[in-house]
């Protein structure tokens, strides 16, 4: 009995030394330095704009960045002075000038006492076209095969996407899957499906190269009726915009949780998304967009 009163009561000593040697230690996160954001997009038939902003820290729950809003901002066409950019609103600039092709376009951003800048130019774009015949029994959903032909003259940065539209009720616009075996597409943003056949995802990078005049087959991935039509978007990008999107793209898929905040990938790891802005972060791309609809043939 004095032997379990002992015991007792040299657990109970152990078990107070214990709890006095907790503490709480706040680890102090670094001084934190907001870093300068330029984003921008060329397009052939749109005005020149950026957007200026200052980055979050880590810790912050905002999900809106700070605008910058008193920065003076030049843009140069193949090294001349086009103009200055008027600030809109929220850190948006813009200048009533439209791009070129094959024009070098700077964008200089003096803030305070710091500048930023970022180059890139214009791309020239490529002939193209698309065709789809009619039902194939062997494919997946029976649906038609696809061809996508392109005529390059030299090494040139290339994506497509394909979307499903039905006009009748009830209208539906879907994003299309597309099955293909070609070895001009980049497999970044592909698997292997389930009859071990290769399917890749909506952004669709043709490999820049090829050169030549070229024919990509394959079928789209979901059903779609007869009475639709299928929406190809072809885009001639630069060599920084290629860059970004294939960054931007595995970052995102390899992202740690989904939308509603749920674990999606498990073994996440960090990756980085290219910039060409020298003194800050961000991306200034050029893109020239075009728009074909095909429908199913009866």
């Amino acid at each position: 009995m004095i032997r379990t009163k002992s015991k007792m009561i040299l657990l109970f000593m152990t078990a107070s030394i214990l709890t006095g040697c907790i503490r709480n230690i706040d680890i102090p996160y670094p001084d934190y330095k907001p870093q300068k954001v330029l984003m921008g997009t060329l397009e052939p038939n749109k005005p020149i704009s950026i957007r200026l902003s200052n980055t979050l820290p880590v810790t912050s729950t905002d999900t809106v960045y700070p605008p910058i809003t008193n920065a003076k901002v030049l843009c140069f066409e193949d090294g001349i002075l086009l103009g200055e950019l008027s600030h809109q609103k929220d850190g948006i600039y813009s200048l009533e000038k439209t791009p070129k092709s094959k024009s070098i376009y700077k964008i200089q951003a003096s803030i305070d006492s710091e500048m930023i800048t970022a180059t890139d130019t214009m791309p020239s774009p490529i002939n193209f076209s698309v065709e789809l015949t009619k039902d194939n029994l062997q494919n997946v959903n029976y649906n038609p095969d696809f061809k996508l032909e392109i005529q390059r003259e030299s090494k040139s940065y290339n994506w497509f996407s394909i979307t499903y539209y039905r006009a009748s009720p009830p209208v539906i616009v879907r994003p299309q899957p597309f099955f293909s075996e070609s070895v001009y597409l980049d497999l970044f943003n592909s698997s292997k499906s389930l009859n071990g056949k290769t399917l890749h995802g909506f952004n669709i990078r043709i490999k820049p190269e090829y050169i030549g005049k070229l024919a990509i087959e394959g079928v789209p991935g979901n059903q779609f009726n007869k009475d639709s039509s299928l929406y190809v978007q072809f885009l001639d990008v630069s060599y920084s915009y290629d860059r970004y999107l294939k960054t931007a793209i595995v970052a995102w898929e390899n992202r740690v949780s989904n939308n509603e905040g749920g674990l999606n990938n498990p073994f996440y790891e960090p990756v980085t998304i290219y910039s060409n802005v020298t003194g800050g972060i961000g991306i200034l791309g050029s893109v020239q967009t075009r728009l074909v609809v095909v429908k199913r043939p009866k």
